[in-house]
């Protein structure tokens, strides 16, 4: 199997009353992310948050590119990449923002599938057109899904040309009620529904982790054996084996367990410019410009 992409997601919104390592404004998101980095995360995943813990989400980008700049002081090949929060283009200008930065530039967005009305033959929704302008860009996205049924938004972007050769498909696993249980039989059931030919490259996700649930270590070792990718962090599973404040894990634990993993499976970690190609991505040089 080819090598294995770690991400870290290192904060999302996490509290630091449930674990003292989330790191909020850009030195900590910075901090984190250059360990996380250094410890084998080829993508770093971080959210602007205020000294309160507030997430800024769309209206942080000067406080995406402040941390982003100071992790590529040390880490100048890393994929960093920012949040979108729904199908909504309010809560998307700080991703035309930062495509644009003439220093920084954006190579990765993530778009997570949020349609509110179905998708018809002629689909005018919104997650359509964040994809055209995104790839107007030359800005690569990976697609989130959180239930089998988006598989079918999936079919129809490819349909349209929206998605090239290579998928980047990110699975939101969760212990409620969202999606087909974390495991085997829920990992099928996704790429069952793949539309033929196309190749994907998928991360496991676990969204929002119960404390007291192995779901994390589980699939992220499924996604070790079976060639996908994981993605980790204290962002989304902050309470990991139920350990909470000092004991809690950090960031680089997180990413440490992923690497242990990947060996566990006999493969290597991908540094980030094997994760570019892995990907289908160009390399930095070329993917942070937008098109002429």
């Amino acid at each position: 199997m080819e090598k294995l992409i770690i991400e870290a997601s290192i904060n999302e919104s996490a509290r630091k009353e449930d674990n003292p390592h989330v790191p909020y404004g850009p030195e900590e998101g910075a901090r984190d992310g250059i360990a996380a980095a250094k410890a084998g995360a080829a993508i770093i995943h971080y959210h602007p948050r205020d000294e309160e813990g507030q997430n800024l989400w769309h209206l942080g980008t000067e406080m995406y590119l402040e941390c982003y700049r100071l992790i590529r002081e040390e880490c100048p090949d890393v994929l960093v990449y920012p949040t979108q929060r729904g199908a909504h283009e309010e809560n998307t200008p700080h991703l035309f923002e930062l495509a644009r930065d003439e220093v920084e530039g954006l190579e990765l967005a993530t778009v997570d599938i949020f349609p509110e009305e179905g998708i018809t033959g002629h689909d005018g929704s919104f997650v359509a057109k964040l994809l055209e302008d995104l790839r107007a860009l030359n800005v690569s996205y990976s697609i989130g899904v959180r239930h089998t049924g988006h598989m079918r938004h999936i079919a129809r972007f490819h349909e349209q040309g929206l998605i090239g050769d290579t998928l980047i498909m990110k699975i939101f696993w969760n212990e409620f009620s969202l999606g087909p249980p974390p495991g085997i039989d829920g990992l099928k059931m996704y790429l069952d529904l793949l539309p033929p030919g196309l190749e994907c490259q998928w991360f496991n996700t676990v969204y929002d982790g119960l404390p007291g649930e192995p779901t994390l270590r589980r699939t992220s070792l499924l996604a070790a054996a079976t060639g996908g990718h994981i993605r980790t962090g204290i962002g989304e599973n902050p309470m990991l084996d139920g350990k909470r404040g000092q004991d809690a894990y950090t960031n680089v634990e997180h990413v440490e367990m992923a690497v242990e993993m990947t060996h566990m499976a006999g493969r290597e970690v991908a540094t980030p410019d094997e994760a570019r190609a892995i990907l289908g991505m160009p390399p930095r040089e070329i993917g942070m410009r937008p098109k002429a």
